[in-house]
């Protein structure tokens, strides 16, 4: 198989390894935002693209919830990816606290 067909299968295949949720309702607080987002997984999650713009690897510090649940968490996240939507996509690289396992 050529290198250009082969690069072309792994695009059109879906490379999230959880699956997505959109409820229960998960909030994000970090800094001044709170941003709600789209849908979620263990791995990440899409938020709309906060007032103070996010670029490409910028990292956010803050707490989660979900909503429904007296469990919450610290989180640390890396911006993966900006769609022309306005939403940012989100990659976890730390949840600590009850959320964690809320949310597995």
């Amino acid at each position: 198989m050529l290198l250009a067909e082969r690069l072309r299968l792994a695009v059109a295949h879906e490379r999230r390894q959880d699956p997505r949720y959109e409820v229960p309702t998960l909030t994000l607080v970090a800094g001044p935002d709170c941003l709600t987002a789209l849908d979620w997984s263990i791995g990440g999650t899409r938020v709309k693209q906060p007032e103070r713009k996010l670029k490409p690897y910028d990292r956010l510090v803050g707490r989660l919830c979900l909503a429904g649940e007296r469990r919450t968490g610290d989180f640390v996240a890396e911006v993966a990816r900006l769609t022309e939507a306005g939403e940012v996509g989100l990659r976890w690289l730390e949840l600590r606290g009850p959320i964690a396992a809320a949310m597995a």
